[in-house]
């Protein structure tokens, strides 16, 4: 199968002109959101897809209290985007904020 991946991003590059590095990282991210649906699966991972069209899971382990400051700052800026928005629009911003999808760095 691995083969065959790296033929179909190829063939998907030629055919279809979309960068080879852009179609890899939405695979990336593909395998990300599948991986996340799994059971048991760590909060904070990366997906890498090499040459050869295999594909690692890195699990990130951060201590608690790092996890905890970077969820806060994740959500101030999440905040920040909704007030900004509200502005922009005029309109107010009813939206749950879930940590689960905060985006941290």
């Amino acid at each position: 199968m691995s083969q065959e991946i790296i033929e179909a991003v190829r063939e998907i590059e030629r055919d279809k002109g979309i960068e080879q590095g852009t179609l890899v990282a939405a695979l990336e991210d593909a395998l990300l959101a599948a991986y996340k649906k799994m059971a048991g699966a760590s909060r904070h991972a990366t997906v890498e897809l090499d040459d050869q069209g295999d594909f690692r899971v890195f699990s990130i382990e951060l201590p608690a209290d790092v996890e905890e400051r970077l969820i806060e700052e994740a959500r101030e800026r999440k905040l920040e985007e909704l007030e900004a928005l509200e502005v922009e629009t005029g309109e107010r911003q009813h939206t749950l904020i879930s940590d689960d999808e905060l985006e941290i760095d």
